[in-house]
């Protein structure tokens, strides 16, 4: 999980929260998308974040990032109603499961 936090360039799939809503999964975005969405950032240490089946990106503090464990990912989707949630749990999955494959994606 903490693949994320040191390498800039890597993708990785984490947990996230921003106010008013759940922990979402997501994937950490590249420096070049960083670059795009600066003029949104609000504090000097948020990561930016794409939110996997919301197709949004969102400025998230460090401290509401956590690692994403596939079997909790997968245990998660059981107990809830949330069909958007569980939709994005099975994007987040197949995208970290290529990542563990070695893709690369441009």
């Amino acid at each position: 999980g903490s693949c994320c936090m040191a390498n800039p360039d890597s993708f990785c799939v984490v947990w996230a929260k921003v106010t008013g809503h759940p922990f979402w999964p997501a994937r950490r975005c590249r420096e070049d998308e960083e670059q795009r969405h600066l003029r949104f950032k609000m504090r000097k240490k948020d990561l930016l974040v794409y939110f996997f089946a919301s197709d949004s990106y969102g400025w998230v503090v460090t401290t509401n990032i956590k690692a994403f464990d596939p079997l909790t990912a997968r245990s998660s989707t059981s107990s809830t109603k949330n069909k958007k949630l569980i939709e994005a749990v099975t994007v987040a999955l197949a995208f970290y499961d290529r990542i563990h494959k070695g893709e690369t994606f441009e």
